[in-house]
């Protein structure tokens, strides 16, 4: 029973939602779903969705976007051959990289000016780091992207390769207002340590050189869109049903059918999860490197 139609035979009768009346088909379709991407791979880490992921580093480049449907990242990540440092929780990773604030005088107001140029010397500077004031209006990038917005109307720009940074104020900075900017930057080296936090990678030195990042991944399973749509494993059938099952007894309160059915659901949780470990103990490729 590995089909879509399949699975929702089994999510009717593990719910007691026999009758299309009480849950529609697309109703069904949308929670098995929802257990099948978002819950399943939590649950079980599976050996068929388990390979490694390759991202090119490049110099200077601290924050590197993840692929949406990787689950989660497992010890060890390689770059370039040498195992690094994993962390998944931010505030372990920045006790040890800590942040290094800067200032740079861009200049100095005189009433009438409101743009103000400059380049910083210390690179790289760390993408969202730096933002600019005069003491009263803030100019800050929150996205990495090198566009400098302020709380007042100002805007801006700074291009994190070379340094140089231009922004400009909704108000003339008076003639006693410093104009500085504060950033973060690191030396750059061979990477020693990686965070995954919020679907980015952090990297700690960041790269001197182009380097590539082998990761060991665990991938989302593919949602089922069509009837005949079919999961990759017919084992998974009666957790994946249960599973989908119980999120529509827990939205609905009922407690006893929950306590019940999560007893069946830890069985085959259990036999999954077996066979899964006993693949990934067998069948893992080692690195060449």
């Amino acid at each position: 029973m590995t089909t879509l139609a399949n699975l929702r035979v089994l999510t009717r009768r593990y719910s007691g939602r026999e009758d299309a009346d009480e849950i529609s088909d697309s109703q069904l379709n949308a929670y098995i779903n929802e257990y099948l991407t978002i819950y399943f791979p939590l649950d079980v880490k599976l050996y068929d969705r388990f390979q490694s992921y390759f991202i090119n580093l490049y110099p200077g480049v601290a924050v590197y976007d993840v692929d949406q449907d990787i689950v989660l990242l497992n010890n060890p990540q390689f770059a370039n051959g040498l195992s690094l440092a994993f962390y998944t929780d931010p505030r372990s990773f920045y006790e040890l990289y800590q942040n290094q604030y800067h200032a740079y005088l861009l200049g100095t107001g005189n009433g009438s000016t409101l743009t103000f140029t400059g380049t910083v010397q210390q690179l790289p500077i760390i993408p969202s780091s730096p933002y600019v004031t005069d003491g009263t209006e803030m100019l800050t990038d929150k996205t990495g992207s090198g566009i400098l917005s302020g709380n007042l109307g100002g805007y801006g720009t700074i291009n994190y390769a070379t340094g140089y940074i231009s922004a400009t104020f909704n108000t003339a900075p008076s003639g006693s207002d410093d104009i500085q900017v504060y950033y973060d930057w690191f030396n750059v080296g061979q990477p020693r340590a990686v965070l995954f936090y919020q679907n980015q990678l952090q990297i700690r030195p960041i790269p001197a050189k182009p380097t590539m990042l082998r990761c060991n991944t665990y991938w989302r399973p593919s949602t089922l869109t069509a009837d005949s749509s079919s999961i990759t494993n017919p084992e998974w059938s009666r957790m994946i049903a249960m599973g989908a099952a119980l999120i529509i007894l827990k939205e609905n309160m009922e407690i006893d059918a929950v306590s019940t059915l999560y007893s069946l659901w830890s069985q085959e949780f259990s036999l999954v999860q077996e066979r899964s470990n006993s693949q990934l103990i067998t069948g893992r490729v080692q690195p060449s490197w």
